[in-house]
């Protein structure tokens, strides 16, 4: 990993070493803790002694995401020959973790950013050895950065692009490069925990990117000296290799443009004061809107006006953020920057309407799960995957302790309503929604709508999808991952961020827990770590109708000699 992560896992870890005892009885709770997880830690083959060892929940990640703090997990330092043991480990798919400064781990299992580790699927009682983990010395990439003039640029962020077999930079994380630092006050940088392989190195911002930077900026220039990352040199990293002198001279900085406006009450056109501008950068596709959003840090003025600076040549959108306490609900407005200002935008509030009910579940009357109701975030989607777009400025909404929600304010259109459950316990799935006691997938909202008697219908179950996963007829890249999804019949593209999953480990297995009553579709979809895409291999799913909490174990075959359509 590099410099930027490790800062972050270092602190992780600290806060590890002080609640660790008391976390890891939390995470047994649902679960009897009956396995044992040891191995041995190297680098470069010799033993690795005092090197924490981290057994983190599968998906614990987006746990972080949400600001939830550090979650259940379970932590072991290897002794003088690199061994380690983790015992009380409680069934469930996980992934075991290293921190080791400057060292990268060698594996297949590229995790978010860079973080790797190994992908376990613990069963009762097991009692899992030579779980092994070898790491070798990153490599470093140090030099300085400086403009046309031969000044230092100061405070500028510098980025390392991974390259796959062809030339390409392979896909990461939405708006996160392989790894990213910024230059200290003589201009220099140092990333360093780099994978061995063939990496691009810029300076400077993409056109694509929010610019944070006011007025002026500088347009992202590669290693040497180039806008055109197809003639950028090429830096090769090697295990425990330092490359020196990798210096950019930066392009002229670009001169940033503005959009300005006002924010006005549609009904009257009066402006509206004190309120935060959202805009983002959109990417338009064929079937979709998405854009990358920064939330200007000052409210609209006494006359509702605003203004948007150091924006570079792009498609833009505009509204007004963070109105889950008001009945008004944000234009959003699209603009584009060409070559000049953008001046007399207007971004209207008008008055939404609201989406009333109750939510309730089914599969258990522990009040402590009713309770946990009260964790779940709703939001209110467009129907179709068109008008999802409609979405980026959206009002999400909270089910009440009594399990009571009013969600508002709403935009017109044809809407359904998304929970995400993650916040509450793994244990709770969204069944249906009805109103006035008839199943409906959508709500037909009219502008000031108040919508009422709607029920949102949760599942509780604790039933688990496991098994393992076959291949023949031919094999995938060594750096090829598998992963598991579940999902209930008729779940739109948006349900399905939502849905459960899990990675295959080495041993070929997975396990899924956490799952309600009813009929899932259990589907498996490879991915590639050198180019960061999704491998398209032959369809491969089974249906599976869970009627208890029973554990229901399948065997999926991915036969390569079929065609990719091929059930």
């Amino acid at each position: 990993m590099n410099s930027a992560q490790l800062r972050f896992l270092s602190t992780f870890v600290l806060l590890l070493l002080i609640v660790s005892t008391g976390i890891a009885q939390t995470s047994t709770s649902a679960t009897r803790a009956t396995a044992t997880i040891s191995g041995r830690i190297t680098i470069e083959g010799q033993p690795a002694p005092g090197v924490e060892v981290i057994l983190l929940r599968n998906d614990d990640w987006k746990r972080m995401d949400f600001g939830l703090g550090i979650p259940p997990l379970l932590s072991a330092t290897t002794d003088s020959e690199g061994r380690y043991k983790l015992s009380n480990v409680a069934a469930g798919p996980y992934v075991l973790l290293t921190h080791a400064p400057a060292y990268v781990v060698q594996t297949n299992e590229r995790r978010r950013r860079n973080n790797s580790g190994k992908g376990l699927n613990v069963a009762e009682n097991d009692n899992l050895e030579n779980i092994d983990i070898t790491m070798t010395r990153g490599g470093v990439v140090t030099g300085k950065v400086t403009d046309e003039d031969g000044r230092p640029v100061i405070a500028e962020s510098v980025t390392i692009f991974r390259l796959d077999q062809q030339g390409k930079r392979i896909a990461t994380d939405a708006f996160e490069p392989f790894g990213r630092e910024e230059t200290d006050d003589q201009g220099v940088y140092r990333i360093f925990g780099i994978e061995a392989g063939r990496y691009l190195v810029a300076a400077g911002s993409s056109p694509e990117e929010i610019n944070t930077r006011l007025g002026a900026f500088y347009r992202r220039t590669f290693h040497p000296d180039t806008t055109d990352d197809s003639k950028a040199k090429v830096i090769e990293i090697k295990p425990g290799g330092e490359n020196e002198n990798v210096d950019i001279r930066i392009a002229r900085p670009t001169k940033g443009y503005a959009a300005s406006g006002r924010v006005i009450d549609a009904e009257t056109g009066k402006p509206v004061p004190g309120v935060m501008i959202h805009y983002g950068i959109l990417k338009e596709t064929r079937s979709s809107t998405s854009a990358s959003f920064n939330l200007v840090n000052w409210p609209t003025n006494s006359a509702g006006e605003f203004r948007l600076e150091g924006l570079s040549p792009n498609n833009y959108k505009v509204g007004v953020a963070n109105l889950e306490n008001s009945d008004f609900y944000s234009d959003q407005v699209d603009f584009e920057i060409v070559s000049g200002d953008v001046t007399g935008l207007e971004v209207k509030l008008s008055r939404g309407a609201s989406i009333s009910g109750v939510a309730v579940v089914e599969g258990s009357r522990d009040p402590a799960i009713s309770a946990a109701l009260s964790k779940i975030e709703l939001r209110v989607v467009g129907s179709d995957s068109k008008t999802m777009g409609d979405g980026l400025f959206d009002i999400t909404g909270a089910i009440n302790a009594d399990g009571t929600f009013k969600i508002s304010p709403v935009r017109p259109g044809k809407k359904r309503i998304i929970a995400d459950t993650y916040r509450a316990t793994k244990e709770l799935s969204f069944i249906r929604m009805e109103q006035n006691g008839v199943e409906v997938k959508d709500l037909d909202i009219a502008a000031g709508d108040q919508v009422s008697g709607v029920r949102l219908v949760f599942g509780y179950g604790t039933a688990v999808i496991a098994g393992r996963v076959e291949i023949k007829g031919g094999m995938l890249p060594q750096t090829a991952i598998l992963n598991v999804s579940v999902d209930r019949d008729g779940s739109t593209p948006y349900e399905l961020k939502f849905g459960k999953g899990a990675r295959v480990d080495e041993r070929k297995q997975f396990v899924i827990e956490g799952l309600a009553q009813g009929t899932y579709r259990v589907r498996l979809h490879a991915y590639d770590t050198a180019t960061g895409e999704s491998i398209k291999v032959p369809s491969t799913e089974q249906t599976v109708t869970i009627a208890g909490n029973a554990r229901h174990e399948i065997t999926l075959v991915l036969d390569l000699t079929k065609k990719e359509d091929d059930k």
